[in-house]
């Protein structure tokens, strides 16, 4: 019976699932978070074996602590784990400092550095755009003559396309580094092309237990700086050319008992540039709409590998998924004209937190079909303007 940490368990809600699975499964899950035990939800709580809130969960000294005395009370430690990108560094602190598997202090840093991203793509012979840690000035206007412009400069730690900017000329470039955020920025060649997806879940040996991939309307910088609704269907058919490569960046960046997220730009029929990789659970619905897309229990899945050491999944695609988003703004039809039309096709919508509100909108919709043509055309037709 594997004893696992779940830091921050109740965020984000649509993965408190993870942590009853895993309970159910036969392992003994404790909490950790800085919320009261009676705010968490009901379903959470009965998942969690014990819980122990902290006053400060930026406090690592005081995570420790509690990591230390839940160890104490139930014995060693195997999995720290919060699927969250924001805490990813915490628990690679906490995985060094117990003697725990896993992304540790001397990985993290190429999990989470774009310009170490970088390095690892360039060693794997993955194309990935020129880039460089924006240290000074020059080294900014060095790149420019390798790669000219336009530059995309993002924080080197950073989720979403958060404080990222697009810089076109000489004069952007130097308007950008005079009032610049005091955060390290990497800069990068700017890249023409769709954004896909390569989704998954791998074993401890490595090997991909199932694989999905999902296509965005617009690149993220875009959909926030441009503040453009958001659309992103599943692929029933994942091009072999992006398997192969996704591949080879899993093996590249040691995947292992995880899921994982990858980005890849499409700048030809065949050609695929790495864009980042996010070594946890894709984001917003997408875990669910994979769920959805195959009619299978994820979560259930990563319980088994981790209780179990292995899982049994038939990822067959019967079905596109796609999330549709809403912002704040005038559409031509309501949400209960959208309702009544489409409630068939539509498996899930809610209301989104303010705090995903650049990229998710305010409202979103996951929608599932067959077919393709049918759910692009649902997509247009909810995402009209009056």
């Amino acid at each position: 019976m594997p004893n696992i940490i779940a830091l921050s368990p109740h965020f984000p809600p649509n993965f408190i699932p993870f942590w009853l699975r895993l309970k159910q499964t036969g392992a003994k899950v404790l909490g950790v978070a800085d919320i009261a035990w009676e705010a968490l939800p009901e379903s959470l709580r009965e998942s969690l074996d014990e819980y122990w809130c902290v006053e400060d969960m930026q406090d690592l000294d005081e995570l420790e602590q509690a990591c230390l005395e839940l160890q104490r009370r139930h014995g060693r430690i195997d999995f720290v784990e919060s699927h969250n990108e924001y805490w990813l560094e915490a628990e690679a602190a906490l995985r060094s400092h117990l003697q725990i598997e896993g992304p540790n202090l001397d990985t993290i840093v190429l999990l989470k550095r774009k310009s170490q991203m970088q390095t690892v793509y360039q060693q794997a012979q993955i194309p990935i755009p020129g880039g460089v840690l924006a240290t000074s000035l020059r080294a900014c206007q060095d790149l420019v003559e390798q790669t000219d412009y336009p530059l995309v400069a993002k924080p080197d730690i950073g989720v979403g396309a958060a404080a990222t900017y697009k810089i076109s000329s000489a004069d952007e470039l130097e308007d950008f580094w005079a009032h610049r955020p005091e955060v390290d920025y990497f800069l990068q060649g700017y890249v023409q092309g769709e954004l896909f997806s390569f989704d998954g879940l791998v074993d401890a040996q490595g090997e991909i237990q199932i694989m999905a991939s999902h296509r965005f309307n617009h690149g993220i910088m875009e959909i926030i700086n441009q503040d453009l609704d958001l659309f992103y269907h599943s692929l029933r058919e994942i091009p072999a050319s992006l398997v192969e490569i996704g591949k080879r960046a899993v093996e590249a960046f040691q995947v292992r008992q995880r899921f994982f997220h990858f980005e890849f730009f499409k700048t030809g029929s065949e050609q695929w540039t790495a864009l980042e990789v996010n070594m946890r659970p894709p984001g917003g619905m997408t875990l669910d709409m994979m769920n959805f897309a195959n009619d299978c229990d994820l979560f259930q899945a990563y319980a088994d590998l981790i209780v179990k050491g292995q899982t049994h999944l038939e990822a067959t695609r019967p079905y596109v998924c796609a999330y549709v988003a809403r912002k704040n703004r005038d559409y031509r039809y309501s949400h209960d004209e959208i309702m009544r039309k489409y409630s068939e096709m539509i498996v899930y919508q809610d209301q989104v937190a303010e705090l995903f509100y650049p990229i998710m909108g305010s409202q979103g919709y996951v929608l599932r079909h067959s077919d393709l043509d049918t759910i692009e055309q649902t997509a247009a037709w909810i995402q009209e303007l009056a």
